[in-house]
């Protein structure tokens, strides 16, 4: 497991230093983008999209997600409706961590057996790296409480849709 972590933290780690530093983080508004990683309890490798909606002056978004999960012998859909708090980003820096939850609707589908649909509660930390002007990297991992997956660690890129007013 200890692995799996280093396969991602490291690239994280490596964009952090060499990513074009022309994007101030706490200026870009809202993104769409697409992600990977891995899930954990059902183990599984993880694959979905994310929106990420600026609000409150930049220090809260709205990020809605569907990530599909296959591997431990079944199939899931998870619809996330997160809402995330923006921390630390001194001026001019090129990342940007964050916190945040919301609930989790999950379709299991398992290879032998019944469908199931459940619903819990996920946490999730994450960092936003900036990738130019607009877009920008999104590591995040992400808690579950409840009937839905225990743990996910998933890299994404997230295509930036503008800048916030004024700026």
């Amino acid at each position: 497991m200890r692995k799996l972590y280093l396969l991602f933290a490291l690239p994280a780690a490596i964009l952090l230093f060499i990513a074009p530093a022309q994007a101030d983080m706490r200026d870009l508004k809202s993104g769409i983008g697409i992600r990977a990683g891995y899930g954990v309890n059902p183990d599984q490798f993880v694959i979905g999209g994310q929106a990420i909606m600026g609000a409150l002056k930049g220090r809260v978004d709205f990020s809605p997600s569907l990530d599909y999960g296959t591997g431990d012998n079944l199939s899931l859909i998870a619809a996330n409706l997160d809402g995330s708090l923006n921390l630390v980003s001194p001026p001019g820096a090129k990342f940007l961590f964050y916190v945040g939850g919301g609930p989790t609707l999950v379709f299991y589908d398992p290879d032998n057996g019944d469908s199931d649909t459940e619903i819990g509660l996920t946490l999730l930390g994450g960092v936003k790296i900036a990738a130019g002007e607009k877009n920008f990297y999104n590591l995040v991992a992400r808690f579950g409480i409840g009937d839905v997956p225990d743990f996910k660690i998933l890299f994404g890129y997230m295509f930036g849709l503008g800048k916030k007013s004024g700026k």
